[in-house]
């Protein structure tokens, strides 16, 4: 089966939107999903799915879901669509100083 990113909009930003990722995966579960992960709280879950029209995944997570959360805009990318957005970065990679060794008094 595919595996899937979901990136949930506004969620957890203040406080509106309120999510607990419990409640993110078992949404993402009672959807028939499988393997599902969230990171932090940040409206991110990964997943596997049989489905792969990426519309239609997204479309069924923005439905409201009832105690959980008020509909939110959601984007869904299959593994090799997010790939595709990290090759097309139109930025070039941010170059981190080295850090002094330590002990080193700079």
């Amino acid at each position: 089966m595919p595996t899937h990113v979901a990136l949930l909009r506004g969620i957890n930003l203040g406080a509106r939107n309120r999510v607990a990722m419990a409640d993110l995966r078992r949404v993402v579960t009672s959807l028939g999903h499988t393997d599902v992960a969230t990171y932090i709280k940040s409206g991110n879950a990964v997943f596997t799915a049989q489905e792969r029209d990426s519309l239609a995944l997204a479309g069924a997570l923005e439905r409201p879901s009832p105690k959980t959360w008020t509909s939110s805009r959601a984007w869904v990318l299959s593994r090799a669509e997010l790939a595709q957005v990290v090759a097309d970065n139109p930025f070039p990679p941010r170059v981190q100083p080295e850090a002094p060794p330590c002990g080193a008094q700079g």
